[in-house]
């Protein structure tokens, strides 16, 4: 028995610092040199922090680290002891201070009996160093073991540069005690393709060979040992390799196989484990430093960037970077150790910007390691010499396919008259099996890509066979055929990305620039993008949509004029320019000539979603007048086309032209009208009409507008359900949301909508509602007291909203603006503000013209002028009265009645405000309702007495 030495427990964990050894249950955890000294110096402080300058001072003592390193042997660390896995707790991070072992700590004596640390290389033949860091495949390396020691014969199968000679040798090394007779280890990588591999395994094995053939010498050799062959890199000699490893699997019971190999061995006995690349940080999302060291591809960049001489302190910003340039390189780790060797000579944004070059592809590794894996295009040429000529032309011509695509849009590109279609899917399996490409099994419909690497070195070759012009033609013209399938019923909405796939958006983006280039086709280009147009449209991509719109019209030869592309192109250009650019002419002269085309054509869907726009471009600008003739004729067509989602989409045109008119019980009646609509019809396509948005978001004001205001709150919040859908029907749904909860008097909500307004309007560049969303910012913010900050948000709103001819909310605005100078001592700019837009709300502001003249009273009323002020409250209560608009005339009966107070006329003032306080029947709750009855309290009382 051992002799008892100084023991550390925790959890399942027993550290002998003397002996610098760490055993989770009995058995050796690996932990490179730096991770151990962190453990140790970690738990002889444990409960204390410890410093990052600590650490690296007692770990690296008179040398210069940067923090980087640390964190990178941090996580290690913490990865190895499976610290936050099922509970587990040991290393905190304290923010700003450093590290702590937290974990509970057992300091005793304890024996080493029967623990093997060393493994016994005098057993291991030809068996390489056991790799110093494994990096991200501590599973892989388990499973491989457990599917060897089940099966005894294994192929680890995976494209070149994955990290298969990597997992193979861990899994040897930890193996070496549980095979007797040893472990013998061939490169096969060695030898010429078509070369021997039985010759080669018999001179491994120290075999006298008297015949040409030294099968049965292995055999009678192996048959009774225990023992574990390794064939490392069998594609290229994938014959020999097979025929031995199936003899050995079946005479020799107790020997092991493992192979690696680009294609599996597909004979008697074997397991195939496809190796994955390595975990690649997430694109939907940032993550900061401590989060990327969490993905595997991310620490190998770190590690080897840091060993490679870059010492610059990585920030959340680089992270990002890193994260792009593991994601562009597919988790390949040659790719990964490449690129991190790059970056103390160009830098990490250069680095990532030279990926989308060819350059990566002769960037040199290290020189000690296999010649196939000194460059990325030596170990592409590897895979590549391996497969046929009929096989090399498929893949140079899939590699015009950005992302994933399907075995018909393959055949679709890579068949011709000398490579049929049936062939084009024979080269794809087999170009699979040999890892040139990968397929994507979590689809209903099966997918296949080439990881980016293998896609520029096949574009090389592409480009060297003279045929790239002629493959990207064909490729173009897949993509405009199933564009003009998805888009030629206007009624309905594009696919989304998910149906049509989001990653094609690459490959459209791809044709179309093939398309516009000196050697492509505008003609086909201006098909391409008026079917693009169309989807971009449908995903809130708006400024490419316009910017390919616009560049297709520019080429648009005269036999094309007048045509349904044509219309197409001008729809979608009129379209994106109000939601990029605003409301200029060339918005509306776009959608008025593609109705022209459309009634041409007879094309009555066409016609309805262009009256749809050019009604919203009205209602933008403010054209109250002209809102109400256009919805009726888009409701005649509707109902001419006997489509009941067209017919309700008019509905809601019509709904919109009312409210917006003070039409409030026409509106109403047109929106439940809409909302009669087959349940299965409900939200079905009705964005792509006009109001990019259902009936409730108008139907919310309506209510309220009416007086009902609890039904309108309700309303408003089951509208919210509207901001999940397009960008677009996001804000609409947020400025109409926020605008009833502002008149209910709950700020905090209509808070919260328009911040998350501008944060949309922001991410998808939609400028008009941006400045919207300003503007409310700016309102709110006057409400609340914060005058200097809310008037230049207000002023900026306005001079925005000018630029752009957005009028719809303007005479809103410049009311609030009017208020906000009047408390902050300037009435005189207030008034003078109020006067100037009286001419522009008589057209644009329609609905609230009961309002903006209250508010007008109000500032007259500060300016003494009582005469002018009592004026202006009996114009607001008469149009209120004829809109049937009761919150209107509730506000201006409640600023009435305070003048009349002012006058003296204290029951006038009880009578006219009791008459349209009787008049509600819910929104008691509300400000305006509180408000309104407080004063007639006061009243009361005052009258009383």
């Amino acid at each position: 028995m051992s002799a008892p030495l100084a023991c550390v427990e925790f959890g399942p964990f027993r550290l002998f610092p003397s002996q610098r050894r760490l055993l989770k249950q009995d058995a050796h955890v690996p932990l490179g040199g730096r991770a151990l000294d962190l453990l140790i110096l970690l738990i002889e402080n444990a409960g204390n922090i410890m410093s990052k300058q600590q650490l690296t001072a007692g770990v690296w003592p008179d040398v210069t680290v940067e923090e980087s390193s640390l964190r990178v042997h941090i996580a290690n660390l913490r990865r190895a002891l499976g610290d936050g896995r099922d509970g587990a707790s040991y290393i905190a991070n304290v923010a700003g201070r450093g590290y702590c072992f937290v974990g509970e700590v057992d300091r005793r004596n304890a024996a080493l009996d029967n623990v093997s640390f060393e493994p016994r290389h005098e057993r291991a033949s030809g068996l390489p160093r056991r790799p110093a860091r494994v990096i991200g495949r501590d599973d892989d390396v388990r499973a491989v073991a457990e599917l060897l020691a089940s099966h005894r014969f294994t192929t680890i199968h995976g494209p070149g540069g994955i990290g298969k000679t990597t997992v193979a040798l861990a899994v040897a090394h930890g193996l070496i005690e549980h095979f007797e007779d040893g472990i013998c280890f061939l490169d096969l990588g060695l030898l010429k393709p078509g070369g021997s591999v039985p010759h080669a395994m018999a001179a491994s094995l120290g075999l006298m060979v008297q015949s040409g053939d030294p099968t049965s010498s292995i055999m009678g050799h192996l048959r009774d040992r225990q023992m574990l062959l390794v064939l490392d890199s069998c594609e290229h000699v994938v014959d020999s390799a097979a025929a031995i490893a199936e003899a050995i699997f079946q005479g020799a019971a107790r020997a092991g196989v493992l192979a690696t190999s680009r294609e599996s061995l597909r004979v008697d006995g074997e397991h195939v484990y496809p190796l994955s690349p390595l975990a690649i940080p997430p694109a939907d999302r940032a993550i900061g430093v401590d989060q990327l060291l969490e993905y595997s591809s991310a620490r190998l960049f770190v590690e080897r960037a840091v060993a490679g001489g870059h010492r610059r302190e990585l920030n959340d910003a680089d992270a990002q970077i890193v994260g792009d340039i593991c994601r562009k390189l597919d988790g390949i780790a040659l790719a990964v150790e490449l690129a991190a060797g790059r970056v103390s000579t160009h830098g990490l944004q250069e680095t990532a910007e030279l990926l989308d070059s060819k350059m990566k592809l002769v960037w040199q590794g290290r020189r000690t390691a296999m010649a196939r894996h000194q460059t990325l295009n030596a170990a592409l040429e590897w895979s590549h010499d391996l497969v046929p000529d009929r096989d090399r032309i498929v893949l140079r011509r899939l590699s015009v396919f950005v992302g994933p695509f399907t075995l018909e849009e393959a055949q679709s590109v890579a068949a011709d008259d000398h490579i049929d279609r049936g062939r084009v899917v024979e080269a794809l399996a087999e170009l699979v099996g040999k890892s040139l490409v990968v397929t994507e099994t979590n689809r209903e419909l099966r997918r296949y890509r080439l990881l980016d690497t293998t896609r520029a070195y096949s574009q090389v070759k592409l480009r060297e066979s003279g045929e790239a012009d002629v493959i990207a033609r064909r490729h173009a013209l897949h993509y405009q055929e199933r564009l003009a399938r998805n888009g030629m019923d206007p009624t309905t909405a594009p696919q989304s990305p998910a149906a049509l796939g989001a990653e094609q958006l690459g490959n459209v983006r791809t044709a179309l620039e093939w398309s516009f280039s000196g050697t492509g086709d505008a003609s086909l280009g201006v098909q391409l993008a008026a079917g693009a147009a169309r989807l971009f449209a449908g995903i809130s991509l708006l400024g490419e949509c316009q910017k390919w719109c616009e560049r297709a019209l520019a080429v648009l030869d005269g036999n094309m004029d007048a045509s349904r592309c044509e219309m197409m192109l001008l729809t979608e250009l009129g379209y994106s320019m109000m939601f990029t650019r605003g409301n200029s002419e060339q918005a509306r002269s776009a959608l008025e000539r593609a109705l022209e085309i459309a009634e041409a054509l007879d094309d009555r869907a066409s016609q309805l979603r262009l009256l749809s726009g050019l009604h919203m471009y009205d209602r933008r600008v403010g054209n109250i007048a002209g809102l109400l003739p256009t919805a009726l004729r888009a409701e005649a067509i509707a109902r001419k086309l006997g489509d009941l989602t067209a017919i309700a989409a008019a509905q809601v045109m019509t709904g919109i032209s009312h409210h917006l008119s003070g039409n409030l019980t026409e509106s109403r009646a047109a929106l439940a009208a809409s909302l009669r609509r087959p349940a299965s019809l409900q939200r079905l396509a009705v964005n792509f009409f006009g109001f990019h948005g259902d009936p409730e978001i108008v139907l919310a004001r309506t209510l309220w507008l009416q007086g009902f205001a609890d039904q309108a709150t309700e309303t408003a919040h089951a509208a919210s359900i509207l901001e999940q859908q397009d960008p677009v029907t996001a804000c609409l749904a947020l400025i109409w949301g926020a605008s009833v909860f502002h008149w209910t008097g709950n700020l905090a909500t209509a808070e919260d909508y328009v911040e998350r307004l501008i944060q949309h309007a922001d991410e998808h560049s939609l400028s008009p509602f941006r400045s919207v969303g300003v503007g409310l910012k700016g309102d709110i913010l006057v409400r609340r007291g914060e005058l200097g900050v809310g008037i230049r948000l207000l002023r900026e709103s306005l001079n925005d909203l000018h630029v752009e001819k957005y009028n719809l909310y303007t005479p809103w605005l410049t009311c609030t603006l009017a208020q906000g100078l009047a408390a902050d001592g300037h009435l005189d700019q207030a008034l003078n503000l109020m006067s100037e837009i009286a001419p522009i709300a008589e057209q644009t502001a329609v609905y609230d013209t009961p309002d903006l003249l209250r508010v007008y009273g109000d500032l007259l009323a500060d300016a003494s002028d009582l005469r002018g002020a009592e004026s202006c409250f009996l114009q607001s209560l008469t149009i209120a009265a004829d809109q049937r608009a009761l919150s209107w005339r509730l506000r201006t009966s409640t600023s009435f009645a305070k003048l009349m107070v002012r006058q003296g006329r204290l029951r006038d003032a009880r009578v006219i405000l009791a008459e349209v306080y009787s008049l509600f029947t819910e929104g008691f709750a509300t400000v305006d309702l509180k408000t309104a009855r407080g004063l007639l309290d006061e009243l009361e009382r005052q009258v009383a007495d």
